[in-house]
């Protein structure tokens, strides 16, 4: 499918910048081609931009994320915003998309504590895809959506195998608990409590 049409700028500072990006399916179908590209880190887009000053909660990975495909929009985005961002920084220029963009996004983008993008996305296994960032990572499969990992519950959840592991994806985004925080995957639990990771295995 080829995307056409004027050029939306991202974000109140953001500066669209002809250039093409083409993105393919993780699930091998089509491919689309987008003409957005950033030079700032600020990705707030659609209902996302308010000028209230109040910082995005963080996700509670009880919303549904779309598809990780690069036709995906979520409900606030105007019909000709991009599915797919390159971010300059320091390192180069990086890629994020799909659902893995929508999720960096509802979180603040580069103004969170993810920061910004470390790589472009990559495969991963069972037909997901991962981003990594200053402060964490994104995981997206087709059956768990897209969430987010970051500080001493990825760290357990990687020295246990990460998604190739027996933990899997993770299913939840980081909640937090009594003595600290919780994530759930695939295959378990992985707790970071008083300062220690617990991990929880099914």
């Amino acid at each position: 499918m080829q995307r056409t049409g004027r050029r939306i700028a991202i974000g109140i500072a953001a500066v669209a910048v002809s250039g093409a990006v083409t993105v393919g399916c993780s699930n091998g179908g089509q491919t689309s081609t987008s003409t957005d590209t950033v030079d700032t880190p600020d990705l707030t887009t659609g209902a996302q931009a308010t000028d209230t000053g109040a910082a995005p909660a963080l996700p509670t990975g009880d919303n549904p994320t779309p598809a990780e495909t690069p036709g995906a929009q979520s409900p606030g985005e105007q019909s000709e915003a991009a599915d797919s961002t390159t971010i300059s920084t320091p390192d180069g220029d990086f890629v994020v998309q799909g659902a893995i963009l929508q999720k960096y996004s509802a979180v603040g983008g580069a103004d969170s504590p993810l920061g910004l993008p470390t790589a472009n996305e990559e495969a991963a296994p069972n037909g997901g895809r991962f981003s990594t960032f200053e402060g964490g990572a994104i995981y997206w499969s087709p059956q768990t959506g897209a969430h987010i990992v970051w500080g001493g519950i990825r760290d357990a959840w990687e020295g246990a195998g990460g998604v190739g592991g027996q933990l899997g994806y993770p299913t939840t985004d980081e909640q937090t608990v009594p003595g600290g925080w919780r994530q759930d995957f695939q295959g378990g639990a992985v707790s970071y409590l008083n300062g220690q990771p617990q991990i929880e295995a099914r």
